[in-house]
């Protein structure tokens, strides 16, 4: 949660460089809790060095980070019941050129994921 009025520092922080990545989804999984995710087979370095660089940004500004361990992953569906761990073939490859700010919002609809800013500029020559 980040008050309002600390967004715009936030999202000048978050004016990231940028080197878009492909990422190679391999591996169907079911997480604790019934999520059925699609995960990496690896993390790309540019991943790596923008996942980083957030963390900074966000410490510069006196904002928490995420003290679990990094799992990029796509989520499926939740409250899955059984489902079976598996590669994938073939692999999902999900080409990303940029990143966003999302807010989490949950309503009596559901939960969803609210786009606040989007950056979308390479500028280490990707």
């Amino acid at each position: 949660d980040v008050p309002r009025e600390q967004m715009p520092g936030l999202q000048a922080a978050l004016a990231l460089p940028f080197t878009p990545f492909v990422l190679s989804l391999a591996r169907a999984a079911r997480w604790p809790g019934g999520i059925a995710v699609l995960e990496p087979e690896r993390l790309p370095a540019p991943l790596i060095r923008l996942h980083g660089a957030i963390a900074e940004a966000l410490q510069s500004l006196a904002l928490p980070t995420e003290s679990r361990r990094f799992r990029p992953h796509v989520t499926l569906a939740r409250k899955v019941r059984s489902a079976a761990d598996s590669f994938l073939d073939p692999t999902f490859l999900w080409r990303t050129d940029g990143f966003a700010l999302v807010r989490s919002v949950t309503d009596p609809a559901g939960s969803r994921y609210e786009p606040l800013d989007w950056w979308n500029h390479a500028v280490e020559g990707g």
